[in-house]
């Protein structure tokens, strides 16, 4: 999770899966079996990637670029959430609890991502239980941090 408004220069670099954060302290052939569930997808320039209200239950883990997180606000205004970059994701609100989109997200310049859908995820899960348990608990502690980042930054601007 990056501040809002984020710039970073651009890189060619693609992550590969063990790269991605979530992915951290899993087994290579952890990996290599999410591999096998996982959709590339790239994205050009200001492409969206879900928007607020949609239903959807994918997760998008960032391999190039950055995403940002945007809320719609009355006269087809937004506000600046939050920007990811490479390593990070976005959507796992609707991947843990299958609500509706809570914000847009948008690529800001050419991306490439991982999408994983919460149905294949289950389907993974029963052939492998252990390395789903041991996902979810790193997307709970990632979603955690995040949260915290998120209340750290309320608190500021409640103080001004």
């Amino acid at each position: 999770l990056l501040l809002a408004g984020y710039e970073e220069p651009e890189s060619e670099e693609i992550l590969d899966m063990h790269e991605l954060e979530l992915f951290h302290g899993l087994q290579q052939d952890a990996i290599d079996a999410l591999s096998a569930i996982v959709e590339p997808r790239q994205l050009n320039a200001g492409e969206r990637i879900f928007a607020q209200g949609e239903t959807g239950d994918e997760l998008y883990l960032i391999r190039r670029g950055l995403i940002d997180a945007y809320l719609p606000l009355p006269g087809k205004k937004s506000h600046l959430i939050a920007t990811f970059g490479a390593g990070d994701y976005v959507g796992e609100m609707s991947f843990l609890d299958r609500m509706k989109r809570s914000a847009d997200a948008q690529a800001r310049g050419p991306a490439a991502l991982f999408v994983l859908s919460r149905k294949r995820f289950n389907d993974f899960a029963h052939s492998h239980p252990d390395v789903a348990a041991k996902l979810f608990s790193r997307l709970a502690l990632l979603v955690s941090t995040h949260l915290r980042t998120a209340n750290s930054e309320l608190s500021a601007l409640q103080e001004r």
